[in-house]
């Protein structure tokens, strides 16, 4: 018997065999070689990199005028001898994350991340001994109320004494010690309450 199709296949199979051929090298090239691309950025990306962000925004960056508000000069030229005499040192507008830790790391970074604490007084080794935030005008606003009471119950958290002051307020070595103690009084008050 002769097969009708046979002289038809003879001829289709090199282009069968050519076809199968490619298939399999489109596949190990697709899904099994590693991939040339770049990897994407992620979506949640808040601040763009250097050569994303447009050079005539670069351009308008300078530097402010000052550091510090005239209240917190006024309030650092006073702190500034109590603490040296005391053999401390202040540091200027620190963030949070750069004094406190959490053993999640990244979930509860944001609580804290943009924050920044206005004062932050430590020893010759670097062992932090409290904060001093100074509370002007923009404190009596209920958002700020809220970004301050964050910072109070992290600082309570870590057993750390946060001591506000307000703009006006100023610093004697007196007036601290007594917020010191008085920060003393509510921590044992508030352990023995949630004992």
């Amino acid at each position: 018997m002769n097969n009708p199709f046979g002289p038809i296949i003879s001829g289709l199979l090199p282009f069968i065999t050519v076809l199968i051929i490619g298939f399999i090298v489109l596949i190990v090239v697709k899904f099994i070689l590693p991939s040339n691309k770049k990897p994407t950025q992620s979506k949640t990306s808040t601040f763009p990199t250097k050569d994303k962000i447009p050079s005539e925004v670069l351009l308008e960056y300078t530097t402010k005028k000052y550091f510090l508000s005239l209240e917190e000069k006024k309030f650092f030229r006073l702190l500034q001898p109590l603490v040296t005499n005391q053999e401390f040192y202040v540091s200027i507008n620190v963030r949070m994350e750069d004094i406190f830790e959490n053993a999640r790391n990244g979930k509860f970074k944001s609580l804290i991340g943009a924050k920044h604490i206005d004062f932050l007084i430590f020893d010759r080794e670097s062992h932090i001994k409290y904060a001093i935030e100074l509370d002007g005008p923009s404190h009596q606003t209920q958002k700020q109320h809220g970004y301050d009471q964050e910072k109070n119950t992290v600082f309570k958290a870590a057993g750390l004494p946060l001591l506000r002051f307000q703009n006006g307020d100023i610093p004697t070595a007196q007036n601290i010690q007594e917020k010191l103690e008085q920060w003393q009084k509510q921590r044992k008050v508030t352990s023995k309450s949630s004992a």
